[in-house]
């Protein structure tokens, strides 16, 4: 029987919009069918080089209220250490693609590991985009119908339109969560994975 290729999934769309709730609902429709999920994000070396390096803990990094909250012996919210390190230190100063290069490379290893699906749920850049792609993956762009927390941040803007493979809407309503099962489901079938 054939291995089936790694799935690659990577979710785009702005803070608050649901990209980890919408991640749940994929890593729970694909563990029901005893699928391996590896899960990960761009800012994944970020958070943890922040957690390690101010001793602050990982959940400060995860949790969307604790990533607004200002960080005592810090001074400033996990979210401004998230975006300093990631954009002002890592895109800006050492390489616009070291994020998306150190992903790239954790992708890579999954696929030759064999893992069934690869998630990435946190695709803010083009150039992120364009790894998943590149790869041979989709992008999900999440959207809320509510509106989300104004940030002006640079990734908080959208990806080229160009590189969504579909759109999801998120209103909250319980028939969002049917909705992404559908389409993963049929998504698992076409690529013949169950």
């Amino acid at each position: 029987m054939k291995q089936p290729k790694t799935i690659i999934i990577g979710l785009a769309g702005k803070k608050g919009a649901g990209k980890d709730y919408t991640a749940d609902v994929i890593q729970s429709v694909c563990e029901n069918h005893s699928l391996t999920v590896y899960r990960t994000s761009f800012a994944e070396p970020v958070k943890n080089m922040l957690s390690i390096g101010l001793s602050v803990d990982m959940d400060c990094f995860v949790d969307h209220d604790k990533k607004e909250k200002v960080i005592p012996h810090v001074g400033c919210t996990p979210r401004k250490l998230m975006q300093t390190l990631g954009t002002g230190w890592g895109r800006n100063l050492v390489s616009e693609n070291l994020w998306a290069d150190l992903c790239k490379y954790r992708i890579e290893t999954k696929i030759e590991k064999r893992i069934n699906i690869v998630l990435v749920t946190d695709v803010r850049h083009t150039n992120e985009a364009q790894v998943i792609k590149n790869l041979g993956g989709i992008i999900i762009d999440v959207q809320a119908t509510d509106k989300t927390a104004l940030d002006m941040h640079s990734s908080e803007a959208r990806i080229s339109s160009d590189l969504v493979t579909t759109v999801f809407i998120n209103n909250k309503l319980p028939r969002y969560r049917p909705s992404v099962v559908k389409y993963i489901a049929e998504l698992l079938v076409k690529n013949e994975v169950v």
